[in-house]
């Protein structure tokens, strides 16, 4: 997805959620904001901010905001850009191998979803959102309370039950980021709602995958390695659901989705990742076997990596206990 005619200006105030003004070209412009949220956060006067010049020459606003500056960071605020993101990406396969059909605002139940999609004897519902609040590295979603976001996600859980694939996608709008999690300060019931859809369907881990794969880049031998190593190998770490509630359930939680993603991994490297024995790790010495180099190298970093959630959780496991136990989940 690229925009046309992009020029700087600088944003000076927000009459309403639909338009701003702007110096542009030391002249003040009105323009029309593509967000209709609060972006309270990212829309401060002086702030330096993105303008795509509209193809209507009718309209009253000439232009289109659609990004902004937030320090050394560029955030896209275009609330149409992650679907449309989502649409490209999908239908040049990178969402699902064999995809058939992808039809845009479906209706099912209650809600009205941003996808349907087909892959063969596989169908389901794809909900995309934008999330643009950033803090301290870390982004959150909703930036605002959103009833209309909880409603999706219920539907989504009934779509999981009734036999449907169900994925709630969440497109982080800037880069240089450390991790996403849900505004529990803002919006504690939507929180509520994406870990019931995690429990449900396991498939927040298989979002965390695909974001993986589009924003961080992916080393991967053919689709096959992509969907092993990204899409279904952090799948499983939405096991950690099963624990929810229980006391001191982190951990079990931690260990079974690491395990099982560690599997995902050491199958990947023994069938696909084959092709190149031998192989050298550094420190381990040269493997001309599949099976114990495919061992060694996803041991490496999964037992590491296992070990470090484990110990960050034991430290914030006392502090944080009512949140780990889902004590502050309202019944």
């Amino acid at each position: 997805m690229r925009y046309p005619n992009v020029t700087p200006a600088i944003f000076l105030a927000r009459p309403n959620r639909f338009v701003a003004q702007v110096l542009l070209d030391g002249e003040e412009r009105t323009v029309h904001v593509k967000n209709t949220g609060r972006c309270r956060e990212l829309l401060v006067p002086g702030a330096r901010v993105w303008l795509t010049r509209s193809p209507n020459p009718h309209r009253k606003t000439a232009y289109d905001l659609i990004a902004v500056e937030k320090g050394a960071r560029l955030i896209n605020m275009d609330a149409q850009a992650p679907n449309q993101v989502f649409r490209e990406w999908a239908e040049a396969g990178g969402f699902l191998p064999g995809l058939t059909l992808l039809k845009a605002e479906q209706t099912h139940g209650d809600s009205r979803f941003d996808f349907y999609w087909e892959a063969g004897a596989r169908k389901g519902f794809v909900e995309v959102k934008g999330v643009t609040l950033e803090e301290g590295g870390a982004v959150y979603f909703p930036d605002a309370p959103t009833q209309r976001g909880v409603k999706h996600l219920r539907e989504l859980i009934r779509c999981q039950q009734e036999g449907y694939r169900a994925c709630a996608l969440f497109v982080v709008q800037m880069q240089g980021i450390s991790y996403f999690t849900p505004n529990r300060r803002t919006h504690p019931e939507f929180a509520q709602a994406l870990e019931e859809a995690a429990a449900q369907g396991l498939l927040a881990g298989f979002a965390f995958g695909l974001l993986q794969l589009i924003f961080d880049g992916a080393y991967a031998w053919g689709w096959q390695s992509m969907l092993l190593d990204y899409l279904v190998a952090f799948t499983p770490l939405g096991l950690a659901g099963l624990f929810r509630g229980k006391a001191w359930g982190i951990f079990p939680g931690t260990a079974l989705g690491c395990a099982v993603r560690f599997l995902v991994h050491f199958i990947s490297g023994i069938t696909i990742y084959r092709i190149y024995e031998p192989k050298n790790i550094p420190g381990f010495g040269t493997f001309d076997n599949a099976n114990l180099y495919s061992l060694v190298y996803n041991g490496s970093y999964m037992l590491p990596n296992m070990l470090l959630a484990l110990a960050i959780a034991a430290v914030l496991y006392i502090p944080l206990k009512k949140y780990f136990a889902g004590q502050d989940i309202r019944k």
